[in-house]
């Protein structure tokens, strides 16, 4: 009886996301948003860049994580509230660092954006064109990730890991000044961080080396395989999917817009939905 309950809600889910995703589709043609430009965006990424930015990446994570382990000698010592204070402090750090390392290469405008001027009205036409772009990205997404859960469920069982990053601002939900400032970092420095790192550094020197196409998918394969985790298990399945299908949206407009800020735009957005999600599904 459960499992034909669990079925049905998510038959729902399918089939809520499938008319979504038609109805979106069908909005965004008529609005010409599948119609891209013919020039590709300014390469000026090389491989030693890529390396450089990574090694930037891992090399404070694991600074991060060696003060971490120097201050809390004992397990029983870590908390809650100490992980996520240094969470935050990661992640501001790894932002810093990062775009102190493209300004040092002198890479900063041309990731963030091409030729063109660097206005505040296309700064704002970049910024909403993101947040209008979820309106087709969510549901595509929803779709294949609730398609891949009931494959993986018939294959491996029932499997409801959530996202570890999902599963650690929920457990934040008691404590809501942490709650408050994690949230707002995972809106706006975790999509400029991922976004700088994957589109302005991966996508820039893949679709170069590669070609367009193929740079794009490998771009964001490597997005979502970013986010695997043991501990979500077989929930893997349904996330790096999901995942996938909005690297895939967030690959195509940044070619489309050239712009870096609608794709901070559009993944800040998916993160702040995701977070209201939890935040009123935890009160009601």
């Amino acid at each position: 009886m459960a499992t034909d309950s669990w079925m049905l809600d998510h038959a729902k889910l399918v089939f809520f996301a499938f008319m979504a995703s038609v109805v979106a589709s069908l909005i965004a043609r008529t609005l010409g948003f599948f119609q891209t430009y013919s020039k590709n965006n300014v390469s000026v990424i090389r491989g030693i860049h890529v390396i450089g930015a990574f090694i930037v990446f891992f090399g404070i994570g694991y600074l991060i994580r060696l003060l971490l382990s120097l201050l809390v000698t004992r397990p029983q010592d870590f908390t809650i509230v100490l992980g996520a204070k240094y969470q935050i402090i990661a992640l501001v750090s790894l932002l810093f660092f990062l775009i102190l390392f493209a300004f040092a290469i002198k890479k900063l405008r041309p990731i963030f954006w091409d030729e063109g001027p660097a206005t505040f009205d296309r700064f704002f036409k970049c910024i909403l064109t993101g947040c209008l772009t979820w309106l087709i990205a969510f549901p595509v997404s929803l779709l294949i990730g609730q398609i891949l859960t009931i494959i993986s469920y018939f294959i491996f069982g029932k499997s409801e890991t959530s996202q570890v990053a999902v599963e650690q601002i929920r457990a934040l939900m008691p404590y809501p000044v942490l709650y408050a400032i994690l949230a707002v970092c995972l809106v706006t420095v975790v999509p400029m961080l991922e976004e700088m790192l994957f589109r302005g550094f991966v996508q820039n020197w893949l679709t170069e080396k590669m070609g367009w196409t193929a740079g794009w998918i490998l771009t964001s394969l490597c997005f979502a395989l970013f986010h695997f985790s043991f501990i979500q298990s077989y929930g893997n399945i349904e996330i790096i999917g999901s995942l996938f299908v909005l690297a895939l949206f967030l690959g195509y407009i940044y070619k489309k817009t050239q712009c870096l800020w609608t794709n901070v735009a559009l993944h800040g957005f998916y993160n702040g939905m995701t977070i209201l999600f939890l935040t009123f599904s935890k009160a009601t």
